[in-house]
């Protein structure tokens, strides 16, 4: 792939939108917890892509499944969609209104689908609102309970075999149906509950090979003394054979995801679907032992980079994207291709379009696991700076400041080492976050 910087090169939307223009048919591919630098066991998916666009600075602005996923639906941060964890109770604050699905079934003549997890804490017992069409589940890898429903019947059902392939199944049983007369666009949300924990795959693929696990320095870091005191309690020194082994599960348990998406290639050229906007990404990062810790919700970069693809033949040009791009920018994405103007503020930006962001806002507010777990950032490709909270979130209790340029693992704190003369404007930052943290109310969101 050829690497392109979007706005200086003004490639991006080709073809203008239309509304003589057929509206695309549209496929979201989210796993759940894929960290940045996976997809070499997903060759099938690379290919797919090799006529797309890579966004090689991807990020997911909260490191939290149900947030983030709340945040692909609406495009908006998560201090803004009110979705703020995993807890019971915090997937019913989202608006439904706000949603793409909303936009695209209701204004758009979209046929609309989901098939797989749609939000921790829902109740799958309940239909998710503006889809013809869904499976869902909580999770699971083997005889995993789904809600099914079409076209406003439902019923519950118990996968057989792995759940990966029963989304598969369910996914083109979407496409059949939507192309059975092949009136309407559609849209269709495909989210695997691979690689997430415990990262089980399907026998065959029990002795796959992976790649060799080379352990990074940010892996072997072993003075902690400069990271927040809110981490001790689960920093644990670097173990190789458990990271290994966590590593080589969540790898193979992502193989079989490759196959689902090699699947639905092969069904949309079968069906001639040409004019669809495919997007692949996952809804957060994932730590193998980095600074001492495991899994997500953390401001660092396993945690909150994520791998993210785009294709639209005829739309985009291919190659490598180096915006920094987030998980907010699918939904005004999707909207930009579909022609619909949202009603509701979007913090995020249609990844057709030129511009550039110098700086994201990332946050968290507290996890499931992790609930003390309260922090903001502003991140940039050159640095990032990180305040944590008490429980009220209105007292700073540490900072950390990475030059990510000199520092790319995250290994010195320049807030931390005692060293004055290397600090940046703590105050022009803290600022600057404090309106972030708000955005739009006081400033633009980055």
């Amino acid at each position: 792939m050829i690497v392109l910087f979007l706005p200086l090169l003004g490639a991006g939307r080709t073809l203008p939108a239309d509304a003589q223009e057929p509206a695309p048919n549209i496929l979201v591919i989210v796993t759940d917890d894929q960290r940045d630098g996976t997809m070499d066991v997903m060759p099938k998916t690379l290919d797919l892509f090799s006529t797309g666009v890579e966004f090689s600075d991807a990020v997911a602005t909260t490191p939290v499944c149900c947030p983030s996923r709340a945040s692909i639906f609406t495009g908006q941060y998560a201090h803004n969609h009110d979705v703020r964890s995993n807890a019971d109770g915090e997937a019913q604050n989202l608006s439904h209104d706000t949603t793409v699905q909303y936009y695209l079934h209701e204004r758009g003549g979209y046929r609309t689908g989901l098939v797989g997890k749609f939000l921790n804490g829902w109740d799958v017992n309940r239909a998710p609102p503006y889809f013809d069409e869904y499976a869902i589940t909580r999770g699971g890898y083997y005889h995993s309970r789904f809600l099914l429903g079409v076209e406003g019947t439902q019923k519950v059902r118990w996968s057989r075999g792995y759940s990966t392939n029963f989304v598969k199944r369910k996914a083109l049983r979407f496409l059949e149906r939507s192309e059975a007369s092949d009136v309407e666009p559609w849209l269709l949300f495909v989210t695997p509950f691979a690689p997430h924990g415990p990262s089980i795959s399907p026998p065959r693929y029990w002795d796959a090979e992976v790649p060799p696990f080379e352990p990074d320095p940010a892996m072997l870091e072993d003075d902690l003394s400069d990271k927040p005191p809110q981490y001790s309690k689960y920093a644990k020194p670097f173990d190789y054979a458990d990271q290994e082994g966590r590593r080589g599960r969540q790898m193979r348990a992502l193989m079989p995801v490759d196959d689902m998406v090699e699947r639905l290639r092969a069904e949309l050229v079968k069906r001639g679907e040409e004019d669809t906007l495919i997007v692949f990404m996952s809804d957060n990062g994932y730590m193998w032992g980095e600074h001492g810790l495991t899994a997500k919700a953390t401001p660092y970069a396993p945690s909150v980079d994520i791998p993210m693809f785009l294709k639209w033949d005829g739309h985009v040009v291919p190659g490598v994207d180096a915006r920094l791009a987030a998980n907010i920018d699918v939904a005004p994405t999707v909207l930009d291709a579909a022609g619909i103007t949202p009603d509701h503020p979007v913090d995020g930006r249609s990844l057709l379009e030129v511009w550039d962001r110098s700086e994201l806002l990332t946050e968290v507010y507290g996890a499931v696991s992790r609930p003390e777990l309260r922090w903001a950032s502003i991140l940039s490709a050159d640095f990032q700076y990180v305040e944590y909270y008490g429980g009220d979130e209105t007292i700073t209790t540490f900072r950390e400041y990475y030059d990510l340029t000199a520092d790319p693992y995250q290994l010195e704190n320049l807030l931390g080492d005692a060293e004055s003369a290397n600090d940046p404007n703590v105050a022009d930052l803290s600022t600057r976050l404090a309106r972030y943290r708000v955005c739009p109310l006081l400033t633009p969101c980055p």
